[in-house]
């Protein structure tokens, strides 16, 4: 059995599109097939967080607060880009959230 880990090479993230496109191959690729649909899982941790909170929580709201999460680990530390791209996706599924609910 071998050490060897392997190692991705990841493109180097450099134009405002660089970091739109990867926010978006995550958002509709890895992310979507590993947690399936973003309303219904957002739908079901808003039904947590209100229980947890004793409040009403709505679905753009946990989009919103998850949001907020990156702001401050940008804030924290803001040569960490995946946090950028994060929030990038955070902010178009609460956007397509949003849209589908105005219907």
């Amino acid at each position: 059995m071998s050490n060897i880990k392997e190692v991705r090479v990841q493109p180097k993230l450099e134009t405002k599109g660089d970091f739109l496109d990867k926010a978006k191959e995550l958002v509709e690729g890895e992310r979507a097939q590993t947690y399936g649909d973003f309303e219904e899982l957002h739908d079901k941790v808003a039904r947590l967080w209100s229980v947890a909170l004793g409040c009403h929580v709505r679905t753009d709201q946990v989009l919103m607060c998850l949001d907020l999460l990156k702001m401050g680990r940008k804030i924290q530390n803001p040569e960490h880009l995946d946090n950028y791209i994060d929030s990038m996706g955070y902010n178009s599924l609460c956007a397509e959230y949003v849209v589908r609910k105005t219907r």
